[in-house]
């Protein structure tokens, strides 16, 4: 794993950088609706954002894993379809952090309250795309104050990065919206196409 923060260091920090920006984006939204009132559209908006965020980072582990297809597929880099996983690992460290801030806070409030109550604040600032599922009520309290829902909201942007880079590392990915794919890959394939082509024609004759 300590490899894959030497050589991804760049793109995990973006992952997070892109993480605050949505965030803010999310959570004005969140705060925006709630003021009107409106619930249903309060965990539409919500839904939105996060959908949005996971794109984002869909995008920026499948092109590096695009990168690295190619080095694969030129015998200098052995396949490990789990750096996406411990690249988003990486950028969930600030997240997990506030999680366990957050959960000593709520199992021990007379000696974590005060701290707790800050990491909790400042998860749900971070990570303010959530903001509205978390709001929703269960068994008769908000999502947010409940410890698991910290580790939780971390899951998908896991699950995504795991997913994208290895797509990337083999070329595929699940939509072309956005994402063109490697360019010397794609030359790769017509040459390919080409030689099969013109090795059906020598074949004939």
């Amino acid at each position: 794993m300590g490899g894959v923060f030497k050589k991804h260091s760049y793109t995990i920090v973006k992952m997070f950088v892109t993480q605050v920006a949505i965030a803010i984006f999310g959570l004005g939204l969140a705060i925006a609706t709630g003021m009107s009132d409106n619930k249903a559209l309060q965990i539409t908006t919500s839904i939105g954002a996060i959908v949005f965020y996971l794109f984002l980072i869909y995008g920026l582990c499948w092109e590096v894993g695009s990168k690295d297809c190619i080095a694969i597929n030129g015998g200098r880099e052995e396949r490990n379809v789990f750096v996406g996983l411990y690249m988003g690992i990486f950028a969930n460290i600030p997240n997990a952090v506030l999680a366990v801030l957050a959960t000593l806070g709520f199992v021990f409030p007379q000696v974590f309250g005060s701290v707790g109550g800050v990491g909790s604040v400042i998860a749900l600032a971070i990570e303010g795309m959530y903001t509205g599922l978390l709001s929703l009520n269960v068994a008769g309290s908000p999502l947010n104050s409940y410890a698991i829902s910290y580790f939780v909201i971390m899951i998908p942007s896991l699950a995504v990065s795991f997913l994208a880079y290895m797509l990337g590392s083999y070329d595929r990915h699940l939509t072309n919206i956005f994402i063109v794919k490697n360019p010397e890959i794609a030359r790769r394939k017509e040459l390919e196409k080409a030689q099969k082509k013109e090795e059906k024609r020598n074949g004939k004759k």
